[in-house]
């Protein structure tokens, strides 16, 4: 039997591929249905920054049941529907402090297909994400008020951990890389934010031992990897639509 990996943050798992068939020209193939029985809410794929389209026929129509090709010796990821995948709440790793959100008064209203609609609201969440994580950058590390101290002797009541400078470091990167790859994406630089997302991925390994002990930081960082994986599936959908229209014109025109 032939299996496909597939990687939804930091969760792997093997998923049997289907041998070729007459409707796929002989090509193997995953079904949807077998992925949402890992992933339930999966509904697109990315392979190395890259669209993982579902298979279609000779007239363009997407094979049913659903199902994408078999991508040997690569790891697929998984990327959840946008009403049901987790949303990135600004950073309480170090900081205390509460930010109240305030809207967004720069961004432009436009008019668009209900699709581009909902990826310009996504964005601007992404957006308000960005300005939180640069108030809360550089917030020192506060203590809390109420915290009981003995009044003689050592002091035994457990304390959070403190981070390492090292950590607090990569940690910050990584925040500075995340509003990087937001920027290319409003901007529609799609080759810029592969590499960024990459940086940021090397970034997310060298702080796996810090987040197997710290679970703040382990939610922060996998909730902006999934944001990052959303916001460019959207570029991506995007893209393809803008693409179908052109050829829409070039067959009617030509």
């Amino acid at each position: 039997s032939l299996w496909q990996v597939f990687r939804f943050l930091e969760r792997t798992a093997h998923i049997e591929v289907g041998a070729g068939v007459p409707q796929t020209d002989g090509r193997a193939f995953i079904l949807l249905e077998d992925i949402q029985n890992i992933f339930p809410d999966a509904r697109h794929f990315l392979c190395k920054g890259r669209n993982v389209g579902f298979m279609m026929d000779r007239q363009g129509n997407n094979i049913l049941p659903l199902r994408i090709h078999h991508l040997p010796g690569m790891t697929i990821d998984v990327v959840l529907a946008a009403d049901t995948s987790p949303r990135l709440n600004a950073p309480q790793l170090y900081y205390h402090q509460q930010y109240q959100e305030t809207p967004s008064t720069s961004q432009q209203e436009t008019s668009s297909t209900p699709q581009q609609e909902t990826v310009s609201i996504q964005q601007k969440d992404a957006i308000s994400i960005h300005q939180q994580l640069q108030l809360q950058r550089f917030q020192p590390q506060q203590e809390d008020e109420h915290e009981y101290r003995r009044p003689h002797g050592p002091d035994v009541t457990p304390r959070r951990s403190r981070v390492s400078s090292g950590m607090n470091n990569r940690y910050i990167k990584s925040l500075t890389l995340f509003e990087t790859f937001i920027k290319h994406i409003q901007d529609g630089q799609a080759d810029q934010a592969n590499l960024i997302r990459d940086d940021f991925r090397h970034h997310f390994d060298s702080l796996s031992v810090e987040m197997a002990r710290n679970r703040a930081l382990q939610q922060q960082m996998l909730e902006m990897q999934q944001t990052m994986l959303e916001l460019q599936q959207q570029s991506l959908d995007r893209l393809a639509i803008i693409q179908s229209r052109v050829q829409a014109i070039l067959v009617q025109n030509y």
